[in-house]
Parts: C-alpha cells; sequence; structure tokens
C-alpha cells in the first residue's frame, strides 16, 4: 500500500497544476489576441482625441513570448484627407536582459519605409502645426525638478528606405524636393554615460548622389564622430 501511494504521489508531482495550464492558456490568448486588438483600437482613438487627423493601421501583431510587436500599414492623414506620415512597418523587440542591465534594453526598433510630408504655408504655419489643436490658456503652476530619462540600451536602430517630401509654399515659386531613399543604422544607441554607439547614414538627395555618415554616437555627453562622405553629386545643382 505505502508503495502504491509512493508511486501515486511521484505521478502527481511530474502532472503540470491546473492553475499552471490555465495561465499559460490566458497569456497565450491575452498576448497573440487580445492585446494586438487593444493596442490598435487606442491608438486610433488616441490619435483622434489628440490631433486633428486620422491614424489607420492595418494590422496589429504581438508576441507574448519573445515580446515584440509589430504594426503594419501606419497612416497618418490631416484634416484635409492629405498623408502625412506613413510607414509600411514598425517593428520593435524587447529585452528581458533589462533586468540585468538595470536599463530598458531593446534589441531592434525598425520603420521600413517611413514616408514624411513636410508643407509650409508661411514661417510660421505648415501641416504639422495645423494637426494640433488650439492651446488652452493654463494657469501657471511651481516649476518642478526635470525628471531624469530612464536608462535604455537600443542594440539596432534602423530606418529602411525612408521617404521625405517637402513643399514650401512661402517663396513667390512654390519649391519641392524629395529625398529617397534614406537609410539609417544606429548600433547600440543608449543614454548611458561615456558609452557610444556607432551610426551609418546615407540619404539620397533630391537631384541624385548620396551623403553618407559614418562613426560613432554618444548622447550623455552628447557627442558624435566620423566620416562624411558624398558620392555623385552635382555641384551646380548642389549650390544652385
Amino acid at each position: 500500500m505505502t508503495e502504491k501511494l509512493t508511486w501515486h504521489i511521484l505521478l502527481d508531482r511530474r502532472r503540470p497544476y491546473p492553475w499552471v495550464i490555465g495561465f499559460i492558456v490566458l497569456y497565450t490568448l491575452a498576448g497573440f489576441l487580445l492585446a494586438p486588438m487593444i493596442i490598435k483600437d487606442q491608438m486610433i482613438k488616441q490619435t483622434a482625441a489628440s490631433v486633428n487627423g486620422a491614424l489607420s493601421v492595418s494590422e496589429v501583431r504581438l508576441n507574448p513570448y519573445v515580446l515584440d510587436l509589430r504594426l503594419t500599414g501606419i497612416a497618418l492623414n490631416d484634416a484635409d484627407g492629405v498623408l502625412l506620415v506613413a510607414a509600411d512597418e514598425f517593428y520593435i523587440n524587447f529585452q528581458l536582459s533589462s533586468i540585468f542591465n538595470l536599463a530598458w534594453t531593446f534589441a531592434e526598433i525598425k520603420l521600413s519605409a517611413p514616408y514624411v510630408l513636410f508643407e509650409r504655408f508661411t514661417p510660421e504655419d505648415n501641416r504639422f502645426t495645423r494637426l494640433l489643436p488650439p492651446a488652452e490658456p493654463v494657469a501657471p503652476v511651481a516649476e518642478e525638478e526635470e525628471s531624469e530619462l530612464p536608462s535604455f540600451i537600443l542594440q539596432r536602430f534602423e530606418i529602411a528606405a525612408g521617404h521625405l517630401d517637402t513643399k514650401d509654399q512661402v517663396p513667390s515659386e512654390p519649391v519641392e524636393a524629395s529625398f529617397t531613399p534614406i537609410n539609417i543604422v544606429v548600433a547600440d544607441l543608449n543614454n548611458i554615460p561615456d558609452r557610444a554607439g556607432s551610426q551609418d547614414v546615407v540619404i539620397t538627395m533630391p537631384y541624385g548622389g548620396t551623403i553618407g555618415w559614418s562613426g560613432e554616437l554618444a548622447l550623455f555627453p552628447l557627442r558624435s564622430s566620423g566620416q562624411l562622405s558624398l558620392s555623385d553629386l552635382n555641384p551646380r545643382v548642389a549650390l544652385s
């Protein structure tokens, strides 16, 4: 009898407790299904409540096991229906190593094919200022000490195939220019004192040629060193 009881206890210990299985199921369903719906809904609602524009997001995907978030088909239109900001995809991957680094740690943040339109109507008026609702008078408050930015480590930040359109209606003859593709890669971006990261920036100019920058970047204290490169630029166009 004692032997049978011993085997029964051993078998019970090998079985996962029901609450453990239940927690895993709930965590999985909440992470893969519920959280993406809440994130998408809140992004659209908060944007509509904060600016004079409309945000749309095609899809939100969250993986609760690898802690990554992926947004696709992002677009922000102003009150006139003009597309101001867009991106094919925004990806962010958070790391549990934040606990050991004592700093918010991200493996990667990437923007794929981001688009920005900057159109200026007067020196003070542009499409982005029109996004903001009229400022309401605020009662003066006592000055507070500035809070320090939490420590963070971003192992890789990338902007791939970016596109910037500019339109300036201030001159008598409007000026338009497009900068594409814009590619930026920053490795080990952080605000840890005296810890530098590397950066590579390549911008294609409107009339051909590229401007590149490769070097190191530190935020605290702010400093950057590296090499600037110009390739296939047309001097007459660049200076005109």
